[in-house]
């Protein structure tokens, strides 16, 4: 009597993936590589929402549960009546790149240099397969280093596009499609920024196109 396999999720497909590269040395962040990244979600996320750079708080485990990224995202999300829980995080590079200061009321500062181009390069492979696997409605980029990653060809102006959706390519290991990319700031930037609820600065422009960018999601589906 043959057992039947059990069914693998998105979710553990793209752990898979993640697998595949815990051992990366393709550029110089592995120098400095404390634990492996595991991005982290639902089983299967409509959303993938791509970090520009990670501290060492924000992987616990390796995996995304603590840390000032993942609590300003949550809080931006929480004001949609959405929970962080429906939303899968991951990061360009699959090494942190940041640390947390002795002083425990501080921002986390960085450890390695921010991922430079080669970096991003290297690791693109990595980040396509993982949101191939996925399969989401629509990828976040917060930041302009997350354009880079994410785009295989010239991305897109940051600046001038922030609140805007754009298309990209997500190249797979047998076939590539076309998912929609909604252009944030960093996660890191927004939370080493005081709040303030000037329209014109980080964390009203951000509330706003988190907002017009989930509402045309909800539309396209």
């Amino acid at each position: 009597m043959s057992t039947a396999l059990p069914t693998l999720t998105p979710a553990d497909k793209a752990r898979g993936v993640q697998y595949e590269w815990a051992d990366c040395t393709k550029c110089h962040l592995h120098k400095f590589r404390i634990t492996p990244l595991r991005g982290n979600g639902p089983s299967s996320p409509q959303v993938v929402v791509v970090f520009d750079r990670l501290d060492l708080e924000d992987l616990g485990g390796g995996s995304f549960c603590d840390g000032p990224q993942k609590y300003v995202f949550e809080d931006l999300v929480a004001e949609l009546g959405l929970g962080i829980d429906q939303f899968w995080l991951t990061s360009i590079t699959a090494c942190a790149t940041c640390h947390q200061e002795q002083d425990p009321d501080e921002i986390p500062r960085e450890l390695a240099p921010a991922a430079d181009d080669a970096s991003i390069r290297a690791c693109r492979p990595r980040l396509h397969k993982e949101i191939h696997a996925l399969e989401p409605e629509l990828v976040i980029a917060c930041g302009p280093k997350a354009l880079k990653a994410l785009f295989v060809g010239q991305p897109p102006a940051h600046q001038s596009s922030l609140g805007a959706m754009v298309e990209m390519t997500v190249v797979g290991d047998r076939f590539a499609y076309p998912v929609p990319v909604l252009i944030l700031h960093s996660m890191l930037k927004v939370a080493r920024t005081p709040e303030t609820p000037d329209p014109n600065k980080i964390w009203s422009k951000t509330r706003k196109a988190l907002a017009e960018g989930i509402e045309a999601l909800v539309e396209l589906l």
